[in-house]
């Protein structure tokens, strides 16, 4: 095995979480500004609540997967700033992926709604609750932007020890 790179299951979680999280917000955000009878906007609900779900199922799959496969140590030519810069981001970026659908299956659970995936739902786990809707509401409401941010901080890290170019050019460990 390459110790300089990735598993191949870590790569592939990795593009296909990636691309999960850029849908599953863009599609977040359109269904935002839909009005409430737009055709097809429940059906686009449906799909996300179910997206977001095997999103949470896939992190939890990445992180079991992370504990028995390490990652790659950090080149020696990271200081201990730049290591330490690294691993926050990282651990922000996973609590990140949990609370957002975590909050909105909360939010779905609360007002008393299942996550469908056709003729089967996802039990709800507790009682109707107007109050507790709302609150994980706003969390799902603002929650990925913060998710965004960070990984747009993530993204930027990576593409300037591209451009610096040596041992600090880590892409190729998750390619």
């Amino acid at each position: 095995m390459d110790t300089q790179r990735y598993t191949l299951v870590s790569r592939i979680l990795h593009w296909l979480m990636a691309l999960m999280v850029f849908g599953l917000i863009a599609v977040g955000n359109y269904m935002s500004d839909l009005p409430d009878d737009a055709p097809g906007r429940m059906d686009l609900i449906m799909i996300h609540k179910a997206t977001g779900f095997v999103f949470l199922w896939l992190l939890i799959a990445r992180v079991l997967w992370a504990v028995k496969h390490r990652a790659p140590a950090l080149p020696d030519t990271f200081s201990s700033r730049e290591r330490g810069l690294a691993a926050g981001t990282k651990h922000l970026l996973y609590l990140l992926m949990a609370i957002v659908p975590l909050s909105g299956w909360g939010m779905s659970n609360f007002a008393g709604y299942a996550i469908k995936f056709g003729d089967f739902s996802v039990p709800l786990l507790f009682e109707k609750n107007k109050a507790l809707a709302g609150i994980f509401h706003e969390i799902h409401e603002y929650a990925p932007w913060v998710l965004l941010a960070i990984v747009v901080i993530h993204m930027t890290a990576v593409i300037y020890h591209l451009l610096e170019g040596g041992q600090k050019s880590i892409l190729q460990r998750m390619l």
